[in-house]
């Protein structure tokens, strides 16, 4: 594993846990993952991603700030997490066979972001289970409980509004809505946790569906597509998300379901 550009973390402060998990995805995919440390990713709120490119790493882009305390010192368990979770895209792209887009050059809200959206909200529940089951996930769902749950549930106690516009358009924070009920739904579904964590989580299910029927319904009728089929199995997460690409409200002009191998096709050549 190769680190670029970090301060606070070092190959040598890296856990033995996640060299040996790291390694164990490069004898899968043959390649190496290159973790590197930026400002910002360009999206509010944003502190890690995984880049799907041409070159023969698994890239990972990261914003170490986002992961110091008040003190200004690492949360290293929080950081390695968050590493082993990106990390973990690059196998489902690389090795499992997950399928990809073709709008992977499309930077529009209601194109490729949509379809990013889309596609990770799902591969999202695959990724943290595969993680869970490395030991490896434990600090990053208090980290969710702790900040944006609760930071959500507060909001929700009282009646303000959790997911303000701002500059996106009314589609896509619909959509985003939608990402966040799945993401909490996905916690209590396929993860075991503690009582106190998983009050926190059906209180923000019950308070987003009344404060937002809408996108409650629209949440709703996504999660009955992820249930029905094996997302974790490439041909189940392909399914999935074909039939929720058919519903009117992920609906994504131009929106091909592609396999690894043709996605990269389409990228250019990393130098």
């Amino acid at each position: 594993m190769e680190l670029l550009g970090f301060t606070k973390l070092s190959k040598k402060s890296i856990s033995k846990e996640l060299e040996e998990y790291v390694k164990g995805i490069k004898e899968e995919t043959g390649r190496i993952a290159y973790i590197k440390n930026l400002q910002s990713l360009g999206q509010l709120g944003q502190a890690a991603g995984f880049i799907f490119n041409n070159s023969l790493q698994i890239s990972v882009e990261i914003v170490e700030d986002n992961f110091l305390d008040s003190k200004g010192e690492l949360c290293k368990e929080e950081i390695e997490c968050m590493i082993a979770h990106e990390v973990t895209h690059g196998l489902l792209a690389y090795k499992k066979n997950y399928c990809q887009h073709n709008l992977i050059l499309d930077d529009s809200e209601l194109g490729g972001k949509s379809a990013d959206m889309l596609f990770t909200m799902i591969e999202d529940i695959v990724v943290n289970k595969m993680i869970d089951e490395n030991n490896l996930f434990q600090s990053l769902i208090k980290s969710y409980i702790d900040t944006v749950m609760e930071r959500e549930v507060k909001l929700l106690r009282r009646e303000e509004d959790c997911y303000k516009i701002g500059k996106h358009s009314p589609i896509f924070r619909d959509r985003f809505m939608v990402w966040r009920y799945i993401q909490a739904w996905g916690f209590l579904k396929y993860f075991d946790f503690d009582n106190e964590s998983k009050k926190v989580i059906n209180e923000y299910l019950e308070l987003f569906q009344k404060r937002y029927p809408q996108q409650y319904e629209k949440a709703i009728k996504t999660k009955e597509i992820i249930f029905e089929n094996d997302i974790f199995k490439a041909e189940g997460f392909r399914n999935a998300i074909k039939k929720c690409s058919n519903l009117s409200f992920w609906s994504i002009p131009n929106i091909e379901i592609i396999t690894t191998s043709q996605a990269l096709q389409l990228l250019p050549q990393a130098e």
